[in-house]
């Protein structure tokens, strides 16, 4: 059906996610539409939490939706700008500490690398580096070329015969970290899937990473702003 030849609809969009909230917020302009939402807050995946006490008190904490950039997000973008949402300029970058070992380091650059400057010197944990990155570019040019199958992300390493240390420091952590998952269910992850949201976000280079942003006040803020302007009824 062509909605932008037919004016005045009664249009229910179900689920009041960014998706339906994107797309109440477009149907309005020509038609009447009702957002319908089982949960008792709009925004799905954007959920903001006021922290109620202590040395942080008020400060708004996203728990789902947290950063954004320009080439991964840019139909998002033009949606906030429309909204008058402000954005703020930040980075995202992964870090690691083993409570066991004492193993600590983060990807930003290779100075957080070897942020434990003891590390320069032992070539178990420079091994780990090369392998890291070799990881990395290996598993960006198997996705840009087409050659990764429906296999899991456990299998694709074990078919890269990679150390154990590169796995359990850092693939599976930051895998979890993203996704929330455990370690056994990031092992079952499509490794397809997660070589595509890696590469979407900058994640499998080392340098060109696209520059991030978080919503000014809490993502919740482009929710409000939504819910402001919308014409329609919201249940």
């Amino acid at each position: 059906m062509d909605l932008k030849n037919r004016e005045d609809l009664n249009i229910a969009v179900v689920g009041a996610g960014i998706s339906g909230i994107c797309a109440a917020y477009l149907l309005q302009k020509c038609h009447r539409v009702t957002l319908f939402e089982k949960n008792d807050y709009f925004g799905g995946h954007t959920r903001t939490i006021i922290i109620p006490q202590g040395p942080d008190k008020g400060i708004p904490v996203d728990t789902g939706f947290i950063v954004l950039n320009q080439r991964t997000y840019p139909n998002f973008i033009k949606f906030l700008d429309q909204l008058n949402v402000s954005t703020c300029r930040t980075e995202m970058s992964f870090s690691y500490y083993c409570k066991e070992t004492g193993l600590c380091y983060a990807s930003r650059n290779l100075n957080t690398l070897f942020a434990q400057r003891r590390n320069l010197f032992k070539p178990k944990y420079q091994r780990f580096v090369f392998e890291m990155i070799g990881f990395l570019r290996s598993l960006r040019q198997d996705y840009l070329n087409g050659r990764l199958t429906e296999t899991t992300l456990s299998d694709y390493i074990e078919q890269k015969g990679l150390h154990r240390e590169v796995v359990q420091q850092f693939i599976i952590p930051m895998a979890a970290a993203i996704w929330s998952g455990s370690d056994m269910q990031m092992g079952q992850f499509p490794v397809r899937t997660f070589a595509q949201f890696y590469e979407n976000h900058g994640l499998l280079q080392l340098t060109s990473h696209p520059p991030w942003y978080f919503v000014k006040d809490g993502s919740q803020t482009y929710v409000r702003a939504f819910l402001r302007t919308f014409k329609g009824r919201a249940i």
